[in-house]
């Protein structure tokens, strides 16, 4: 396994987006996937506008280093940004701005992240 980028690192030493928002909101949509395969679990909270553009994003991460590299990358990439454009959000794209070749960690994350935003289209 290759040794983990110095992004990876800073992001698992200092997180900035770990933790929840409350899932009662109206405004807050929740997305879970786990990876069957490691055991990782990774939830993403976004806290959107009526307009559906992320106001908040947080992340609930079981696993390992790049698991959680990962969760914060994918929500520092949703803040501030509309819902539309973030469910094309690419594995490859956060992968890349993580400077990891590690894939894996990441599709746990941006799926993640596509369930919560299926909720709020399912939602209407």
């Amino acid at each position: 396994m290759p040794k983990p980028s110095q992004h990876v690192l800073d992001r698992v030493a200092s997180p900035r987006y770990a933790g929840s928002l409350d899932p009662r909101a109206q405004d807050v949509l929740t997305g879970i996937a786990v990876a069957d395969d490691c055991g990782d679990v990774i939830q993403v909270q976004l806290k959107a506008d009526a307009a559906g553009v992320v106001l908040q994003a947080r992340h609930k991460t079981y696993g390992c280093a790049q698991a959680i590299a990962a969760s914060e990358m994918v929500c520092e990439m949703c803040e501030s940004r509309e819902l539309t454009l973030l469910a094309d959000l690419a594995p490859e794209t956060v992968a890349r701005k993580l400077e990891t070749p590690d894939l894996h960690a990441v599709r746990i994350a941006v799926d993640a992240l596509r369930k919560a935003i299926i909720k709020k289209d399912r939602a209407g």
